[in-house]
């Protein structure tokens, strides 16, 4: 069955699925693989400075990969910077460049990514005839390949809260003003 197949079937949905879409089950797996790696290279920074370096360059990596039509590595990204272990780094995002990424953090919600997907869907069979000139250079293939630098969604969690954990809804003055105003 081809991939086109598998698709319009809408295999990947059935009980057989690991038979009927193979295909569409390895790039699901591999988006995701994608996904995670940007998300582990973030998270795996031990400074601010190099959290907001490393989400500016994987930006830098989605506009490059826009430019060459390639609107899944695009959404790839797109998908490790609302991963909820990225997405909640407020004082991270608040020192990434808004020019650099390209769009407000906090205003990309699921709305933003269907535009993306619907251009994609659009133009697809347009794209598909144009090939891709890029040099294979192994060490970045080796490197995007590399499962072992992939961190579980728990240990991506974990990470997080290491690095700015979790505050409490009422701030220190609103405590403080709190306890006054029950002794009056």
């Amino acid at each position: 069955m081809s991939m086109f197949r598998e698709f319009l079937g809408q295999a990947w949905m059935k009980n057989d699925k690991n038979s009927r879409a193979p295909h569409i089950l390895l790039m699901t797996k591999r988006f995701n693989d994608v996904s995670r790696l940007v998300a582990s290279e973030i998270l795996r920074r031990p400074s601010l400075s190099a959290r907001v370096a490393a989400i500016e360059k994987w930006a830098a990596v989605a506009d490059i990969s826009r430019c060459l039509h390639n609107f899944n590595g695009v959404l790839q990204i797109c998908s490790a910077f609302t991963n909820s272990s990225v997405f909640r780094l407020k004082k991270t995002w608040d020192k990434v460049s808004k020019t650099m990424v390209g769009l407000d953090h906090y205003e990309m919600h699921s709305t933003d990514v269907i535009l993306p997907i619907a251009h994609v869907i659009r133009e697809i069979r347009h794209f598909q005839q144009t090939p891709y000139k890029i040099e294979l250079i192994r060490k970045v293939a080796n490197y995007l390949l590399d499962t072992s630098l992939l961190m579980d969604d728990e240990e991506l969690y974990n990470t997080s809260l290491e690095i700015e954990p979790r505050t409490s809804r009422l701030s220190t003055s609103a405590l403080g003003q709190l306890s006054l105003s029950s002794k009056s």
